[in-house]
């Protein structure tokens, strides 16, 4: 059984150098555009909770540390949410 890449290599080289030509064109023309998409969607900026009088500000935690902080609220200094299965 062959692999994928080999397959659409021997694909690539059959076609006839215009149909590559053009093919490679769209390509590189659909992966510019959806760089270009990627960089307006941008990721919304988090509103701090309170600012420290240092100057430091508090923002809110998320889903991934609410469950480290709970994991080490009930499991103390034993770190066997840090072992590998």
């Amino acid at each position: 059984m062959r692999d994928r890449k080999s397959e659409l290599r021997e694909k690539l080289t059959s076609l006839d150098p215009e149909t590559r030509s053009r093919l490679l064109e769209r390509i590189r023309s659909e992966r510019a555009s959806s760089g270009e998409e990627r960089l307006r969607r941008k990721i919304p900026k988090a509103t701090p909770i309170h600012e420290e009088p240092s100057g430091a500000k508090v923002y809110p935690t998320g889903p991934g540390q609410d469950r480290m902080l709970i994991l080490h609220e009930f499991a103390g200094e034993i770190p066997l949410y840090n072992s590998c299965r």
